[in-house]
């Protein structure tokens, strides 16, 4: 396939997206505002560590949060405990662990690996940009605009005490 060269704008319009969400993630935020917003829950804690806790979502359903912005990098990938009624799965680190009243030492189920342009982040910009397919899913404009505006509206919220509403047009314009 050849290479495309996408405008300047065409560029800075395809790339903005992803940039602007790892930017936010990464952004500096003051330490008592990160550990503050990390601390921050909806829902009924059930257990907590310095690097994550474990929330109640619902009947049988368990969600593990990471707290990293707390300072504590044990772990930084979420995950899921589901009881039923003929066992538990636990949805972590990269895979899936069914544990039964017959096996409860767990049994692990890899994910699929993921094919080409799709193996990885990077990978899948890279392929739109040279391709100039349109960036879908996680990393599309309209995602990561919404996830920028969720984390400027924390972050103004953590930094005045007041409830921020969404959208933010004029802030962020």
């Amino acid at each position: 396939m050849p290479l495309t060269s996408p405008s300047r704008r065409d560029f800075i319009r395809l790339s903005s997206a992803c940039a602007a969400h790892m930017a936010l993630m990464a952004s500096p935020f003051p330490a008592a505002a990160r550990t503050l917003f990390a601390s921050r829950t909806a829902r009924a804690i059930v257990a907590q560590e310095p690097f994550g806790r474990l929330e109640e979502v619902g009947e049988g359903l368990w969600a593990f949060i990471s707290t990293p912005l707390g300072g504590d990098y044990t772990t930084v990938c979420n995950g899921g405990i589901i009881a039923g009624t003929e066992g538990v799965l636990v949805v972590g680190g990269g895979q899936v662990t069914v544990y039964t009243p017959d096996n409860r030492d767990g049994e692990v189920h890899e994910p699929l690996a993921l094919e080409a342009p799709r193996r990885n982040g990077p990978e899948y910009f890279v392929h739109c940009i040279r391709s100039g397919e349109p960036i879908e899913g996680v990393c599309s404009p309209e995602n990561s605009h919404d996830a920028q505006q969720i984390m400027e509206a924390a972050r103004l919220s953590v930094l005045t005490g007041q409830h921020v509403s969404l959208p933010l047009v004029e802030h962020l314009y």
